[in-house]
């Protein structure tokens, strides 16, 4: 409810409430409300005393009304937070610690939604996919695929930071995730000439390079965040 504060404020104080959700002419500011809204929800500014940084926002939208702004101030923002213990700034430590969020955590949905934009959420037409089958890091199922552990890869296969996060992690539609189930990531690839940039997938798809998956899809999925999320 407090992330929905600051834009309430806006809309109002600019005289933006009617008809702002379908006006063409306000597109290009509900994108920049809602990519906002992700980033604070994400780096979780209103937990615990929520009205020093809510001040802080509503000073800072309100100068910049007075100053002739006709979009939502969020780089204004997130310049004003910087000097405050409730930055939003996007760096390399905030998205290593969103890749490495748990499919288990309430925040995985929305981070995907970001990686994910162009599926049917309103009518929950989605689910949340490992790329590589959770079941296949079973150690014996690694067994039976001739997987070896060693001091190299026993990590990469046995720690749920690695399978069972956004790196390991998809959105799909209904079809296509019937369509995969349990299969294999490299063979359900080929069979259905899926993108590999659209899922933001290396070419190393067999579980067997797992442990180079990660290196090359952290880098993949790190660069489209950073762009989404930047304010």
């Amino acid at each position: 409810m407090n992330a929905l504060l600051p834009i309430v404020y806006y809309l109002y104080k600019t005289d933006k409430v009617k008809n702002f959700c379908t006006k063409i002419s306000y597109k290009k500011d509900r994108a920049i409300i809602k990519q906002w809204l992700h980033v604070v929800l994400l780096h979780r500014i209103f937990g615990g005393q929520a009205e020093g940084v809510l001040k802080a926002i509503r000073d800072t939208i309100r100068k910049e009304i007075a100053n002739g702004i006709v979009m939502f101030p969020a780089s204004q923002i997130a310049k004003r937070l910087s000097k405050t213990n409730k930055s939003i700034t996007v760096d390399d430590e905030f998205i290593e610690e969103l890749l490495y969020t748990s499919k288990d955590s309430r925040y995985a949905f929305p981070i995907l939604a970001l990686l994910f934009p162009h599926l049917d959420y309103k009518n929950r037409d989605f689910h949340l996919d490992h790329c590589h089958p959770i079941s296949q890091f079973k150690k014996k199922n690694l067994k039976a695929k001739g997987i070896i552990l060693n001091d190299d890869n026993k990590e990469y296969f046995e720690d749920p930071d690695y399978y069972n996060s956004i790196i390991n992690l998809q959105m799909l539609d209904r079809n296509d995730n019937m369509s995969k189930s349990a299969k294999d990531l490299d063979l359900w690839v080929s069979k259905n000439s899926t993108s590999l940039k659209k899922h933001f997938l290396p070419k190393e798809l067999e579980l067997k390079d797992f442990p180079v998956f990660v290196e090359k899809r952290e880098k993949l999925l790190k660069k489209a965040l950073i762009d989404v999320l930047t304010l």
